[in-house]
């Protein structure tokens, strides 16, 4: 890592393995750039996961994510928000009938793959073509991320009024959680989602709302870059464990009141 890097005051996402170092404003501009591509690719499009089906609303595009703490994490994460997308990280380590499963129950359109997990999705029947390589991987002739990076630059740039559920720049989140057959049900957390039940607490609790409190509160929630270290930090092996953990900070946000 640069001396540059080591000294700068901006938050700075560092790849321990290659010793690699991005500043918060490269990882913005880079999830800007490729927001671009994907709404060009995906807005106002309808889910491939829609059959038209009885008790079947797959109009939202869903874009997963399989891959380990590395840049591309966060890149693809903020990239989703600006597009107005829900992304869905995919737990590393899953079987491929795991996989099979989730990326079924998240309705992921697309999936951004670290090389290392590439033989996992692909034996778990996911559609090659759907498969989007974060780095160039010998071998592998299909999309990678650097490569969509330099399209998007072309690309004007783009609103999504009236395209999609999510407005621009809002979190969608769709993590896992424990069901009652046994299996795992996908949840989505927004920005909405945590304001409206925060507004709830304040509403419903305290004896007299009007008086204003003694003691200042500081609230703070849980942000999407913090998703993948939380699941390493606490060696989180199953998608139960990774809505838990989220569960569990929403929680402590809401007894601070």
């Amino acid at each position: 890592m640069s001396a540059e890097a080591l000294s700068s005051p901006e938050p700075r996402c560092i790849d321990v393995g290659s010793g690699e170092s991005w500043s918060l404003s490269q990882i913005l501009d880079h999830a800007e750039t490729l927001a671009k591509f994907l709404v060009s690719s995906f807005g106002g499009r309808r889910s491939t996961w829609n059959t038209g089906g009885a008790n079947v609303d797959y109009e939202v595009i869903t874009v997963g994510v399989l891959a380990p703490n590395i840049p591309a994490i966060p890149i693809v994460a903020y990239s989703c928000m600006a597009a107005g997308l829900p992304v869905t990280p995919l737990p590393v380590g899953s079987s491929s009938s795991e996989i099979a499963y989730l990326v079924c129950l998240a309705q992921c359109e697309i999936v951004f793959v670290h090389p290392s997990q590439l033989e996992t999705i692909k034996t778990s029947g996911y559609p090659a073509e759907r498969i989007i390589l974060t780095e160039p991987f010998e071998g592998w002739d299909g999309q990678i991320l650097p490569d969509l990076l330099v399209i998007a630059r072309s690309l004007p740039e783009f609103t999504i009024d009236g395209k999609h559920p999510m407005p621009k720049h809002q979190v969608a989140l769709v993590v896992f959680s424990s069901g009652s057959t046994g299996n795992p049900k996908a949840v989505m957390i927004t920005h909405q989602n945590i304001y409206a039940l925060l507004i709830c607490r304040v509403l419903t609790s305290g004896a007299n709302v009007g008086v204003e409190k003694k003691t200042a509160v500081i609230l703070s929630v849980l942000p999407m870059r913090e998703f993948n270290h939380f699941r390493s930090t606490f060696s989180l092996k199953s998608p139960s464990d990774v809505a838990d953990c989220l569960i569990h900070n929403l929680k402590a946000i809401f007894m601070d009141f």
